[in-house]
């Protein structure tokens, strides 16, 4: 795949990585950052996918040497995957096959489940931002494929909090998570879109696509007789709280300017396009009647109990809110997906998977 050379500059982001990212396999291109100009702006919050850690003091991963970039490709619309039609077959014995029986998930904290709520606390001078876990996408992903007779295929979540494919501090390319996804050698690899990207409103369309290339290349270097789902973004609503920071570069145009640069090179022979284990996933319409339910909203005390995964330092600010006003409401960030958006998502892929499991 032809690249050609970004630009990079500064970022004082302050999102600290939940678990300590490092570097991938030697064998594998070091990834380009986007990093802002002096000045810019600090998140204190997760950044769009992202949420920031609650474990301080861990180490950001060394900036590594710029990849090139991939030139310019027309746009076209990503297409739609078929609905499943096919029986489910008997995977191939262990020595017959050239992957694991498995399927990991690159993604952010959209994956992990680290997500934001604002704690509406009359009784604090400034409502507090609580930063929390809610059920991560491979729970309901394990359930659907379940369903479908696919218990066989075991998933396996490699999601880093915060983590980007342009992110300096917690870049994905650089991570433990994506260094053993690649010895996970899973049939199925599902890339979800990486949101701390558009979010932090500095690395452009191409920047992302140019990464992501890297990434799929460190994939099928790795384990080629892998399958990888790239799915594009879905429209937030930015609740106000996350606009100014964690949200920051989640407008409307910018999300569909990187969907378009997905959409592009998912049709580019020389980008992810001519990789015969790509299959690209246009998820846009997924949610349409869930919106805008299928992002985190107004969350009442059932409904958080319900969604959450586990607990850590900042849940007692939500617990300690709804132990004096039980029928009171926590904010959603409006970025993450809702639990009911989680499960939506989940269906989806699995769908996608069941009708490719005749290549088996």
């Amino acid at each position: 795949m032809p690249v050609r050379n970004g630009v990079r500059g500064w970022l004082l982001v302050v999102v600290a990585v939940l678990l300590a990212a490092c570097a991938p396999d030697a064998s594998t291109p070091a990834p380009q950052v986007a990093v802002p100009t002096a000045g810019e702006v600090a998140h204190d919050a997760p950044a769009g996918g992202g949420a920031t850690a609650d474990e301080p003091g861990e180490a950001a991963p060394v900036s590594s040497p710029l990849p090139t970039v991939t030139p310019a490709v027309t746009t076209t619309p990503i297409p739609t995957p078929a609905e499943p039609t096919a029986a489910v077959p008997t995977p191939l014995p262990a020595a017959e096959r050239d992957y694991e029986l498995c399927v990991s998930i690159a993604s952010d904290s959209n994956g992990y489940g680290h997500v934001s709520f604002l704690v509406p606390d009359p009784d604090k001078p400034s409502p507090p931002v609580a930063i929390t876990y809610i059920t991560p996408i491979a729970v309901p992903l394990q359930q659907h494929l379940d369903a479908l007779g696919l218990g066989y295929l075991e998933v396996r979540d490699q999601s880093l909090s915060a983590g980007g494919l342009t992110i300096e501090s917690a870049n994905y390319l650089e991570s433990g998570q994506y260094a053993q996804l690649k010895r996970d050698r899973c049939k199925f690899v599902v890339i979800t879109p990486f949101y701390p990207d558009v979010a932090v409103d500095l690395a452009t369309p191409d920047y992302y696509v140019d990464n992501l290339e890297w990434l799929v290349q460190g994939i099928t270097a790795a384990s080629p007789g892998s399958r990888l789902l790239v799915l594009n973004y879905y429209q937030t609503h930015r609740a106000d709280f996350s606009v100014s920071n964690s949200g920051r570069g989640l407008r409307e145009e910018r999300l569909q300017a990187f969907n378009d640069a997905l959409a592009a090179a998912c049709q580019s022979p020389d980008s992810i396009g001519g990789v015969p284990q790509v299959e690209c996933v246009d998820i846009s319409g997924w949610f349409d009647e869930l919106d805008p339910g299928h992002v985190l909203g107004e969350t009442t005390l059932q409904e958080f109990e319900a969604s959450l995964h586990r607990e850590n330092g900042y849940t007692v600010l939500i617990t300690d809110y709804f132990d004096r006003y039980p029928d009171g409401a926590i904010v959603g960030d409006g970025i993450h997906l809702s639990p009911e958006g989680r499960d939506r998502l989940a269906e989806g892929v699995a769908g996608v998977i069941f009708a490719l499991t005749g290549e088996f």
